[in-house]
């Protein structure tokens, strides 16, 4: 068995979270492909945040919970990453 260790740096004239997107989406999924290639980890970089204030009025229009939008933000669009509820 031969094992290999392969470390790549990654730079370009975007913003870093474009960076990482396209780290992420492109060229981890391919190198994940390559036959052989039995893992691929990304260490830093910065994800994609999106910040949603929630209308308490608007909410309760809706007859839903806090919860209840915080799980529908989790399983929505699952092509596209939703991030972390903090």
């Amino acid at each position: 068995m031969i094992c290999l260790l392969l470390i790549l740096a990654f730079s370009a004239k975007m913003n870093a979270t474009d960076l990482y997107d396209l780290v992420t989406q492109r060229l981890q999924p391919n190198l994940a492909k390559i036959p052989g290639v039995a893992q691929t980890n990304l260490i830093g970089g910065e994800e994609r945040e999106i910040r949603i204030n929630v209308n308490k009025n608007k909410l309760q229009a809706y007859s839903l919970s806090l919860p209840q939008l915080v799980q529908l933000i989790k399983t929505s669009n699952i092509d596209f990453p939703t991030g972390k509820i903090i």
